[in-house]
């Protein structure tokens, strides 16, 4: 049994000898192989790295170029909203005070219009005015003491010729002056009743 162990052990360290050799050799190449790895994705990254700063470049050339002529185009267009804007708003401007000024006729139409009818409302009525007046005149001046004396009236004055409108004004024994429609007699009161 010692034999066989020994034999055992002896087989065990070649195989753990075989082992290390074989691991090494492994290790060296997994080591050699991942190194060409990393150099190969290094130069690959690095190619990709200067694919994109090309492109880059590229596209920053592209873009200068290109940005005078958009810059144009938009200032272009930009001018040209304007002039349009400005345009339609002068036309809306002018539309509006056509609008106005026609409103503006036709106020002053219906002011003068209306100016005329009270105008001539008003001369109709100084008219009817000066026609009842002179009317009136005529029947105040038919109204004098005459026309009053006509219908059985008469006035009484004291002699100075001053109106007694009173009994209370004529004294007792006063003379007095009666006018009647056709002359005058003088009198003498009496007492009041």
């Amino acid at each position: 049994a010692r034999i066989l162990l020994a034999a055992l052990r002896g087989e065990a360290m070649r195989h753990l000898a075989q082992g290390k050799q074989s691991t090494a050799g492994l290790l060296s190449d997994i080591r050699l192989d991942a190194m060409q790895a990393v150099r190969l994705a290094s130069e690959q990254s690095r190619e990709t790295l200067q694919m994109v700063k090309t492109e880059v470049k590229v596209q920053l050339a592209d873009a200068k170029r290109d940005v005078p002529s958009f810059w144009g185009q938009i200032t272009l267009g930009t001018k040209h909203a304007l002039r349009t804007a400005s345009a339609e708003s002068d036309a809306l401007v002018g539309g509006v005070l056509e609008r106005v000024q026609r409103d503006a006729a036709r106020a002053k139409q219906a002011a003068e219009d209306a100016l005329g009818a009270v105008s001539s409302s008003a001369k109709l009525l100084v008219r009817e005015g000066a026609s009842r007046s002179e009317a009136l005149m005529r029947e105040i001046a038919g109204q004098g003491p005459e026309k009053t004396l006509s219908r059985g009236f008469a006035l009484v004055r004291a002699l100075d010729g001053k109106p007694v409108t009173r009994a209370a004004h004529a004294t007792d024994g006063a003379a007095i002056e009666i006018q009647f429609q056709d002359g005058r007699v003088t009198a003498t009161t009496g007492k009041h009743l």
